[in-house]
């Protein structure tokens, strides 16, 4: 599972790579500054986990436990859902379209998840005497 989680995680930064080419190079010919800073905060938390998903996926493979492979989909979740809804709101304003007071609710939502997401990875890593215990029972 943790391939799949580090391939994921690399075709996230993948994407975040194409995103910030398209907020840098396209996108600044039509939205304001203001738009632009939003959507470029929306590419920085999306690269930084997706890196996050690629290093819990490591951590996954030698401490395979359930709040690892929580930590992996609240990070997953978070991308979606905060970066998602800045890059959708900045689309939005391109085509004039309006979204439902609601969907700015996404965002908050989103950042809630990456902190959980880091909660989670904290505590998915045993301490050295949860690890020295794993290591007998192993044995």
């Amino acid at each position: 599972m943790h391939r799949t989680y580090m391939r994921l995680g690399s075709l996230l930064m993948a994407c975040a790579v194409l995103l910030g080419a398209f907020g840098a190079h396209r996108l600044k010919a039509l939205v304001d500054e203001k738009s632009i800073e939003t959507y470029q905060t929306g590419v920085l938390y999306h690269m930084v986990h997706a890196l996050a998903i690629i290093i819990a996926a490591h951590v996954y493979r030698k401490y395979n436990n359930r709040r690892m492979h929580a930590a992996i989909l609240l990070f997953i979740s978070g991308i979606v859902c905060f970066s998602g809804s800045l890059y959708a709101i900045v689309i939005a304003r391109v085509s004039d379209f309006s979204f439902p007071s609601l969907f700015n609710l996404i965002t908050p939502l989103g950042g809630l998840l990456f902190v959980a997401g880091w909660i989670f990875l904290f505590l998915g890593i045993p301490t050295e005497k949860q690890n020295d215990k794993l290591s007998k029972e192993s044995e």
